[in-house]
């Protein structure tokens, strides 16, 4: 955007001046401290056909995507109206549309005039994918009908990358489920969605998830593959639990839910992944558990005492085992119940076990018991 004093005489006059490589602009201050005085304007021819030759496959490249096209006018943006605003106003509510779009995972829905169109009452729904690769330039229209499309720009680069990411979170998704973006859920567990609004559709979704969780099970879903009309639902496991998120929306023909984004929670999964892990080394080092009751160490008896004395005849029962660079011997109540089980506890750095006095005065019951990595 910029201000001009035509021939350095008049009245400020608003311009825009297009950003290319290939338009060659001279200038040097003005004597009168107005501003910068323009010395010559040119243009690289061979820049130019370069410009050219990369406007045309980006051309190609956007038509794969979307239909909208330079000088078309969008005189809405996701219901929002663009007509009669000013240029700061027209870029603040394309700019709201958009974020709420991108914050949904939405497309952006545009209404818009053909650039050439001879009947300009008649407008065209369009969409826009709401990605960061897709870059597009506008300018407002004198007309005040909207905003002007004055460019469209793929990033190949970014979306080479966005790709490769898409299909290593798809690659995650399938150890887990084969649901994927754009598939239409009818039934959760045998509950069909068709009858219930959008969040009870969600709810229904999330309450199947737990009780699968607990019982251990994937949850059974039906799901039209990719949404197609007149297709039949198939059955489609889901499993992952909570590692497993899904940003749904509510099918626009009253099938159920459309699956909008779905991807591996990484931070969830490598947390399970090193749970796991643990639990591994801790079931190769004992057979102690959480809320097991420890009624004697090398055949001192535990009843009766409090924690800080459990505290003291542990720490004596460590101390001499590891001086006889033996493990620990211990009785067991497993989970507080049935027969002592004698079991052999090994004298290490790095399990740490968190205990306290039983309730019932019979030992010390095991509160956690996890490994410390970084000493193993």
């Amino acid at each position: 955007d910029i201000k001009v004093l035509k021939q350095g005489k008049g009245e400020p006059v608003d311009m825009e001046l297009p950003v290319t490589d290939y338009l060659k602009i001279a200038f040097s201050s003005d004597k009168k401290q107005r501003g910068m005085i323009i010395k010559s304007i040119h243009i690289d021819m061979e820049e130019k056909k370069k410009a050219e030759v990369l406007d045309n496959e980006n051309f190609e490249e956007v038509k794969k995507i979307t239909e909208l096209k330079p000088k078309d006018v969008v005189v809405k943006a996701n219901d929002i109206s663009l007509a009669n605003l000013h240029k700061s106003d027209l870029k603040k509510a394309f700019r709201d549309a958009l974020l709420d779009a991108r914050s949904r995972g939405d497309p952006l829905q545009l209404s818009v005039i053909k650039y050439g169109s001879k009947d300009e009452t008649k407008i065209y729904p369009i969409w826009l994918p709401n990605v960061e690769y897709l870059k597009v330039s506008y300018k407002a229209d004198k007309k005040l009908r909207g905003l002007i499309i004055t460019k469209i720009k793929l990033d190949t680069n970014k979306r080479d990358q966005h790709e490769k990411l898409e299909k290593e979170k798809a690659k995650e998704v399938m150890e887990y489920t084969s649901l994927q973006i754009g598939d239409v859920v009818t039934s959760v567990s045998d509950q069909s969605l068709q009858s219930k609004s959008y969040p009870e559709m969600k709810s229904t979704f999330h309450s199947a998830l737990k009780k699968s969780q607990e019982a251990g099970k994937d949850v059974k879903l039906m799901a039209i593959k990719g949404g197609k009309e007149n297709a039949s639902p198939e059955v489609v496991n889901f499993s992952g639990g909570e590692l497993v998120s899904v940003i749904w929306c509510e099918d626009k023909y009253g099938r159920g839910m459309v699956v909008k984004d779905i991807s591996v929670d990484r931070k969830k999964r490598d947390l399970v992944e090193s749970e796991s892990a643990e639990l591994a080394v801790i079931a190769n080092l004992t057979e102690l558990e959480k809320n097991d009751v420890v009624i004697s160490v090398n055949q001192r008896s535990l009843s009766a005492m409090n924690t800080e004395q459990i505290k003291s005849a542990f720490g004596q029962a460590l101390q001499d085992s590891r001086v006889e660079d033996e493990p620990v011997d211990i009785k067991v109540l497993k989970q507080g119940q049935g027969e002592p089980v004698d079991m052999e506890l090994p004298v290490t750095d790095y399990l740490k076990i968190a205990f306290s006095s039983d309730k019932k005065q019979r030992g010390m019951i095991i509160k956690s018991i996890h490994i410390d990595m970084e000493e193993k």
